[in-house]
Parts: structure tokens; sequence; C-alpha cells
């Protein structure tokens, strides 16, 4: 299995951490020792990470060899989307919706919210039932608390999913209190 590629000698570059092992092709785990090399290929520097127990010595044409313990994940890693607040997201959700055209606005911004907490893995998709008008309703888990909620896919275009995105986001933000908005 070969490892990422950078520029070779002229660039100068060496590959980042592949957080897989050349021999046996399993991912490296956070905290375990790994061994690296960096042998050149046709003017390529390429870079093999071995996990502690496959490691049998640098292979033949090894320009540099070290060893190193795979870093934890980023403490921000499941926030990869811009809404600061989740609680708040997750507060959203619990309230019911008001009535009339604040209903419809309040089901969308559910439902973003929804797909967002799903894409970070902060709820998981239970089951999903028809609804009353024939839409689909989500029965969602917070995995950390247990609590469920109930959310109507509303059906607009993605465009319209999109923009709901940015006021969503643009609302938790301006919802948050300040000491979680500054760093």
């Amino acid at each position: 299995m070969t490892a990422q590629t950078r520029p070779g000698p002229k660039g100068g570059d060496i590959p980042a951490l592949t957080k897989r092992c050349t021999a046996s092709g399993r991912p490296l785990r956070p905290g375990e020792t790994y061994h690296s090399v960096l042998v050149e290929i046709d003017g390529q520097w390429i870079r093999q990470d071995y996990a502690a127990e496959n490691w049998t010595g640098p292979p033949p044409g090894t320009i540099a060899h070290w060893v190193g313990t795979v870093p934890p994940p980023p403490a921000d890693a499941h926030a990869s989307q811009p809404v600061t607040d989740l609680t708040m997201l997750l507060r959203l959700l619990e309230s019911p919706p008001d009535t009339g055209r604040q209903a419809e606005s309040e089901q969308l911004r559910r439902y973003v919210a929804a797909l967002i907490l799903l894409q970070q893995r902060r709820l998981r998709l239970v089951r999903t039932d028809p609804a009353d008008n024939g839409a689909t309703r989500w029965i969602c888990r917070d995995p950390a608390s247990g609590h469920r909620y109930e959310v109507v896919d509303p059906g607009y275009p993605p465009e319209v999913l999109q923009q709901a995105y940015q006021e969503l986001s643009q609302w938790a933000a301006d919802h948050s209190p300040p000491d979680d908005r500054t760093s």
C-alpha cells in the first residue's frame, strides 16, 4: 500500500501522517505508537507509516526513519459546520412549532437543525413515519441524553434548505452566550 505523496526533494515537503499502517492496511488509532519512513521513488518523497506490531525495520532505500504517537482528533472534530452552539439547536428541536406562517418557518428550521446534527452524529435517525400532510416524519434520538425528537421533512428544494441553513447558522451565533463565541 502506497502512502501519500508530495513534491520530492525539490519541493522539500514531508508528507503528513497517513494514519494507516502500510504493512496491514489497518487504521492507526489515536495514542498508538507508529514508525514512519521516508523513501524516494521516481523523484517523489513517499511516507510510509507502520503500526508498532508490524515494524520490522526500515525498508531498503529509506531516507529517514522516526517514531511517533498518533495524535488525538481535534476537540472540534464534530463541529465541522459553522453552527456555533449545538445546544441551541437541541433546544430548538425540543420546542413545539408555533402556528400559521411562523410554523412553516419553524418546521424548516427544525428540519435543517436535525440535518446538521445528524451529519455531525449528534443525533441518530431511529425511524421515519408518514406525517399527516403526506410528508415524512423523522424520529431522532440524542445518543448522549437518550432524548427523542420528531422532525417533519418540509419537502423544500435544496436552495431553500441552503438559505435556511445559513439563517440558522446566523441565528445560533446570535443566540449563543458571549462566552461561547470568544476564542
